[in-house]
């Protein structure tokens, strides 16, 4: 067990790492051709679509871990379960193409070329079943499909990327090379054992209803995450948009170790539900993260200089979201491995909920604003992690899943 989360752990971290170093690594070379403005732009339309990806994936990527562990091994159950989410998640896609075809149609105020294209991605969100590969421990698969992804949709930019006019090329690319991917992810699931198997209208309702709660905590949360590119836009400027952005991504690649950590553990965490487990989990998310809360917060203006972004302004805003980063590594715990880990899927839902209450407010109160920076947004997104974290560690205590004293040790 401790070799297989040890695997679990290291191709993880390879693969989050490939996904979030990526946009890093050709972020210059973006602004070099095409500028900020016009990336500014693909940005925003790519938060639209990052919305769809989160409806078709529909908190599948969580519950389904749990539910092909429950079925210990057995494929005619694993099947009946990856038919059944495959078969949601196809209605799921099938609606939300039919919405963007039908908002393309009869809207005049966007670019429904660049929406097509930046939509291609949701080909990757329908047919790859990450959640899959995850429960039956084969992330190793899932780290070399997400790198051959990106190596590709990298060196065909290079390529072919050379003037302004040819930013359609950014989603067209990126597109297609995540939707062969999630056509090959489905013939490796066949291999493995998979089978299509008819489902019954009420398993599939039945299982569309198991993951609500799960899905609609994510959408709320990352309603934020997305909105903010939508508001820095109207409310400062396009050119903003990429700083913004440029934020939030030395964020999500600070985060990758304690995500790692939130995943690599969740299948035993869901199973065991120990909480002399879950008090190490934390405490070795805290260590990871105070040395990623310091790695930003010193380094971070040789990433800004990387990308040859304004440092005036960056520099002291990456400083402050770095403490972003100490907060979620342990806020990111107590809700996976924690809440949803130990079945308190409806609390998580109220956080969110709250959560994107206290947003709506703080948006408010910016829009009447006389004038708006950047710097606000980013004390708005600290603020609002710091109510996450006071709100899962009440609830924790509530549920009793906290535990500092235990005799028993466990190898974890």
């Amino acid at each position: 067990m401790k070799t297989i989360i040890i695997k679990n752990i290291v191709y993880l971290s390879l693969t989050q790492s490939v996904n979030m170093l990526f946009p890093i690594l050709i972020y210059a070379y973006f602004l070099k051709v095409i500028g900020t403005e016009i990336y500014g732009e693909l940005l925003i339309y790519q938060a639209v679509v990052a919305y769809f990806s989160l409806i078709v994936n529909y908190g599948f990527n969580i519950s389904g871990v749990k539910k092909v562990v429950d079925c210990n091994g057995d494929f005619n159950k694993i099947s009946f379960v990856f038919s059944s989410i495959f078969y949601i998640k196809s209605i799921l896609f099938c609606i939300i193409l039919f919405l963007i075809f039908v908002y393309c149609l009869f809207s005049s105020s966007i670019n429904p070329q660049l929406l097509f294209l930046c939509s291609l991605v949701l080909i990757y969100e329908w047919l790859f079943p990450q959640w899959f590969f995850q429960a039956m421990d084969k992330l190793k698969l899932v780290f070399f499909l997400s790198a051959l992804s990106k190596i590709v949709s990298m060196i065909l930019l290079l390529i072919f990327l050379k003037r302004p006019a040819d930013y359609f090329l950014i989603p067209l690319f990126m597109g297609i090379s995540s939707s062969f991917i999630g056509v090959f992810s489905l013939a490796l699931s066949y291999k493995l054992g998979v089978r299509f198997f008819r489902i019954s209208v009420r398993q599939l309702l039945m299982d569309f209803k198991d993951s609500s709660f799960l899905f609609l905590s994510t959408f709320l949360l990352n309603i934020k995450a997305r909105a903010d590119i939508f508001f820095v836009g109207l409310l400062i400027g396009l050119q903003q948009v990429v700083y913004f952005d440029f934020i939030i991504k030395i964020l999500g690649v600070a985060l990758i170790p304690i995500g790692i950590i939130n995943n690599a553990f969740y299948a035993r965490s869901s199973s065991l539900k120990d909480k002399y487990l879950f008090r190490n989990i934390i405490f070795l998310s805290l260590i990871v993260g105070f040395f990623m809360c310091l790695m930003v917060f010193f380094g971070g203006d040789y990433l800004i200089e990387y990308v040859k972004l304004n440092s005036d302004i960056l520099s002291p805003l990456v400083s402050l979201i770095s403490i972003c980063i100490f907060v979620l590594s342990v806020s990111v715990i107590l809700e996976l491995n924690g809440l949803i880990a130990w079945g308190y899927k409806k609390t998580v839902f109220i956080g969110a909920f709250l959560n994107l209450g206290l947003y709506l407010v703080g948006i408010y109160v910016l829009m009447h604003k006389s004038e708006v920076s950047l710097f606000d947004f980013v004390i708005l997104t600290i603020f609002l992690h710091l109510f996450d974290i006071v709100f899962r560690i009440v609830a924790c205590i509530k549920y009793k899943v906290f535990h500092f004293y235990q005799d028993k040790s466990i190898n974890v």
